[in-house]
C-alpha cells in the first residue's frame, strides 16, 4: 500500500490492497449466477478447504468471465490477526498527519495516530489482497470456512482479477496524475465490483447461510477498536457508494456496463453518487490566496471532495440533507512540529455555502476545537484554518484577512 494515498486523501485506510471490512455488503437485485457448490459448505464445518478454494476460484472466473493463468496464494490467520500494521512508514508524514488529525478534531489530542490506526484497522478488517506478493490473507476460525470466510475470499479474488487487468496500477496512476478525489472514485469502483461479486455469491447461498454470515463475522474480527465517525465513514464509503454505482451499471448493461464505467469513471465523488451532477474540480479549480507564513512550507496541495466533507461533517448536518459541495482545495503547511490546514470550499450556491459554513462552526463547537480552528468567509467562498496552536492559527488568519476573509462565527 502507498501510505500517501491515505495521507493525501485523509481517507481510505486499506483501499489499495482491497481489504474486506466487516458488514460492508449491499443487496443487489440482479439475479445471481447458478449455484455451483454443495449446500453443506454454506456453514462453518470441517471441509476440504483446498476443494472449496477451487470452487470459489471457479465461481469468480465464471461470474466475471476471467481465467486465472496463475492463482493468487491464500493464507488464513486467526480471528483478529489480519495484520495491517504497515499502513504508514516510519517517516515524517506520520507526524504531519497526526498533527493534522488532532487539529481537525478527527483524533483526540491525547491519542497517538499510529496506535489508534493499528487498533482501529486491526479490529475492522477481516481480509485483504496484496498485489505485490499476489497473496490473500483472510481470517478464519478452527471451525472451518463459513459463509463470511467464503464471501471474503470471493471479494479478494476479485481484486486479484483487477490486478491482472492492470486496474490496481491504474488507480495509483490516477492518484498521481488527477489527484486524490479521482483516485477515491476509482477505488470505490474497484471495491464496488468486488462487493457486487461478493453479493452475488451470497445471494446464491441459502437464507440460513446468509444469516450465519453475520454471526461468523463477529468471530473473525479482533477486539472492538476505538469508534471514530470520520474514519468509520470514510473506510466504508467505497464499499457503499462504489457498490451502488457498479450495481446500477451491472443491472443496466451487465458486465459490459461495468466495463464501460471503469473505462470512463466519474471525475468526482459527487458524480459517483449523482451521475447527473456537473463536473467542477478538474475543470475550474477554486481560486485560493497564496498565503505565506514565515517558517512554514507547503507540503501538500489537494482536494478533499464531497465524500470527505460528508464524513467530516457527519454529525453537523441533518442526515437527509445533501452536502451541496461544489468545489474545494486545501494547502497543508508544516514547520517541522506543527501542521496547519488552510482549506477553501464553495457550495453549489450561496445558500449551500452558508449551510457548509454553519456546519463547520457547529462542528468546531461540538468537538470543542477551540481557538486553533477558525471558520472564515469571503464572497462565495468559505474557509477554515486548523492547527493545534492558537497563535499559529491566528498568523494564518491574519494573512487571509489581507485577501478579504473575515470570521464567520466563533468556535
Amino acid at each position: 500500500m502507498n501510505p500517501r494515498v491515505v495521507a493525501a486523501a485523509v481517507a481510505l485506510l486499506v483501499i489499495a490492497t482491497g481489504c474486506n471490512p466487516i458488514s460492508a455488503a449491499t443487496e443487489p437485485e440482479q439475479p445471481a449466477p447458478p449455484v455451483t457448490r454443495a449446500e453443506k459448505v454454506a456453514v462453518a464445518v470441517a471441509i476440504d478447504t483446498d476443494a472449496l478454494f477451487d470452487e470459489l476460484v471457479a465461481y469468480v472466473e465464471e461470474t466475471r468471465g476471467f481465467t486465472f493463468e496463475t492463482r493468487p496464494t491464500l493464507s488464513t490467520v486467526d480471528p483478529g490477526e489480519v495484520d495491517v500494521d504497515d499502513l504508514y512508514e516510519e517517516d515524517e508524514w506520520l507526524l504531519i498527519d497526526e498533527s493534522r488529525f488532532h487539529a481537525l478534531g478527527i483524533l483526540p489530542t491525547d491519542v497517538e495516530f499510529r496506535s489508534f490506526l493499528e487498533a482501529w484497522a486491526n479490529s475492522t478488517f477481516i481480509g485483504y489482497y496484496d498485489p505485490t506478493t499476489d497473496e490473500m490473507v483472510v481470517a478464519a476460525t478452527d471451525a472451518g470456512w463459513g459463509p463470511a470466510v467464503q464471501a471474503t475470499i470471493v471479494h479478494e479474488l476479485t481484486h486479484a482479477v483487477q490486478e491482472r487487468r492492470g486496474e490496481l496500477t491504474r488507480s495509483d496512476k490516477i492518484w498521481q496524475i488527477d489527484g486524490a478525489e479521482a483516485s477515491d472514485v476509482f477505488d470505490a469502483l474497484l471495491e464496488g465490483e468486488a462487493t457486487l461479486i461478493e453479493d452475488l455469491y451470497m445471494d446464491s447461498l441459502s437464507a440460513r447461510a446468509r444469516w450465519l454470515r453475520w454471526e461468523e463475522e463477529s468471530e473473525l474480527a479482533g477486539e472492538p477498536g476505538p469508534p471514530n465517525p470520520y474514519f468509520d465513514y470514510m473506510s466504508f464509503y467505497p464499499y457503499d457508494a462504489g457498490a451502488l454505482a457498479v450495481t446500477d451499471a451491472y443491472e443496466a448493461g451487465g458486465w459490459e456496463g461495468v466495463d464501460a464505467l471503469f473505462a470512463d469513471p466519474p471525475s468526482t465523488t459527487e458524480q459517483l453518487e449523482h451521475p447527473g451532477a456537473a463536473g467542477s474540480s478538474y475543470e475550474e479549480l477554486i481560486e485560493i490566496p497564496d498565503v505565506v507564513v514565515k517558517g512554514f512550507d507547503v507540503v501538500e496541495e489537494e482536494q478533499w471532495g464531497k465524500n470527505n466533507f460528508d464524513g467530516y461533517l457527519l454529525n453537523a448536518l441533518p442526515p437527509g440533507e445533501p452536502t451541496d459541495w461544489a468545489d474545494d482545495w486545501y494547502r497543508l503547511h508544516w514547520d517541522g512540529s506543527t501542521s496547519v490546514t488552510v482549506h477553501h470550499l464553495r457550495g453549489d450556491d450561496a445558500a449551500a455555502t452558508d449551510r457548509l459554513t454553519d456546519a463547520l462552526v457547529f462542528h468546531c463547537r461540538s468537538t470543542d476545537l477551540g481557538d486553533g480552528f477558525a471558520v472564515l468567509r469571503s464572497g462565495p467562498d468559505a474557509a477554515f484554518v486548523a492547527s493545534v496552536d492558537r497563535a499559529v492559527t491566528q498568523r494564518f488568519v491574519a494573512e487571509l484577512a489581507e485577501y478579504g476573509y473575515t470570521a464567520a462565527g466563533s468556535c
